[in-house]
């Protein structure tokens, strides 16, 4: 028989938090998120700033996000210190989808046009 623990481990939903914890930059959050201190389940640091992510599995055909879920982790997000940009980590049976806000995205493309165009002037 296992213990409660051992199961969670096993879990679809713990292995897909240990794979997003282990992309560059990431790291766990303590606890899965259980404390006051340190909500959701990974932070990742990008270029931009940090992203709270929350994972979410679903064995289902769709995953539904609401209004006040969504607004519910952004509130988590920026009360993470030093504060952070909201991100859900979504498995659909084996489709994976990283969601963010727009503006996230945008700052993203943002941050590598502006690369993109220092590397082309320091080539001149």
């Amino acid at each position: 028989m296992k213990t409660p623990w051992q199961q969670v481990k096993e879990s679809r939903s713990h292995l897909q938090e240990k794979r997003t914890a282990r992309k560059p930059g990431a790291r766990s959050q303590i606890n899965s998120g259980r404390t006051w201190s340190s909500k959701g389940d990974v932070v990742l640091n990008s270029p931009i700033g940090r992203i709270l992510i929350d994972n979410k599995d679903t064995e289902d055909a769709s995953y539904r996000i609401t209004e006040d879920d969504w607004r519910k982790l952004k509130k988590q997000a920026n009360q993470t210190p030093p504060g952070c940009q909201p991100g859900l980590q979504i498995d659909i049976r084996n489709l994976r989808l990283l969601v963010i806000e727009e503006a996230t995205y945008d700052e993203i493309v943002k941050y590598i046009l502006t690369l993109e165009s220092r590397l082309e002037n320091a080539g001149n």
